[in-house]
């Protein structure tokens, strides 16, 4: 099950080099986070985190919550658990929403500054590590779903419906902006083969699905993915001191007026 990210955000995709993320940083969040204690000490940890103080207590907090994430990094177990239960036959339905209501609220209580802290100190080790900030397509609020559809039951509608939506029990984009979801490699490629099931939602739409997929094509020349995400400051991305992963676009020459380079 998803759910659709707030539309009144503001979204962007960016190629993101999704086998990095899981061979070299998931391993260290769900192990000792050397990475997220690096990041935290970091003058860039420091200007996005709100506040500062009791950060081994706090990155030990994000490191708990990323050992109960699933394999694919996304969900987490029990808040899952918690979205996802099913009413008992003994039990009425307003007990059964009464419970699963505070259940909810108990664990996003117990975990709000982890929670936090993750969305915010993720975004900077993505954007350094294994994503570039540039070029990137504007998804604005309603830009993408108001532009670009595909056949429904398709591959390709799987895939892109990644985009704007999240799988129920995701931790990101609780509360912050950050990161909403992301595609893989293989999942692209899979969407790039099945891309006649493609098309504009709207008359016009045309330039907008044109870049759409000159993007899509580019990522998969860099052997990546995409990676959306929501409300981030882009001054604080951009100004990132040697980002891994770089992509050269001169998106003015070719003539782009939705795959930008920031500031523009």
């Amino acid at each position: 099950m998803k759910f659709l990210i707030n539309m009144g955000d503001w979204n962007t995709l960016h190629i993101f080099n999704d086998r990095y993320f899981f061979e070299h940083l998931v391993p260290d969040f769900k192990g000792d986070g050397t990475i997220f204690k690096n990041y935290w000490d970091s003058p860039l940890g420091k200007s996005i985190l709100w506040g500062h103080d009791n950060g081994e207590a706090r990155t030990q907090h994000m490191i708990e919550l990323c050992r109960q994430l699933q394999p694919d990094f996304k969900v987490h177990e029990k808040y899952y658990e918690i979205l996802n239960r099913k009413k008992k036959p003994t039990e009425t339905y307003e007990d059964f929403r009464l419970k699963q209501h505070q259940d909810e609220d108990l664990f996003l209580q117990m975990n709000t500054t982890a929670i936090e802290d993750l969305n915010i100190l993720l975004q900077a080790i993505i954007f350094s590590e294994c994503a570039a900030f540039n070029p990137h397509l504007i998804l604005g609020r309603r830009i993408f779903t108001g532009n670009i559809e595909a056949k429904d039951g398709s591959i390709a509608d799987e895939v892109i419906s990644q985009v704007m939506y999240q799988k129920y029990g995701s931790l990101y984009y609780c509360y912050t902006g950050g990161v909403m979801n992301w595609i893989t490699y293989e999942e692209l490629q899979l969407m790039w083969l099945d891309k006649e099931n493609l098309r504009v939602a709207a008359d016009g739409a045309e330039q907008y699905l044109h870049e759409f997929l000159a993007f899509a094509e580019l990522a998969l020349q860099h052997t990546c993915g995409f990676i959306s995400v929501t409300n981030v400051r882009e001054e604080q991305l951009n100004a990132i001191e040697n980002p891994r992963l770089k992509i050269n676009l001169d998106t003015k020459e070719k003539g782009y007026k939705y795959v930008i380079n920031y500031p523009c």
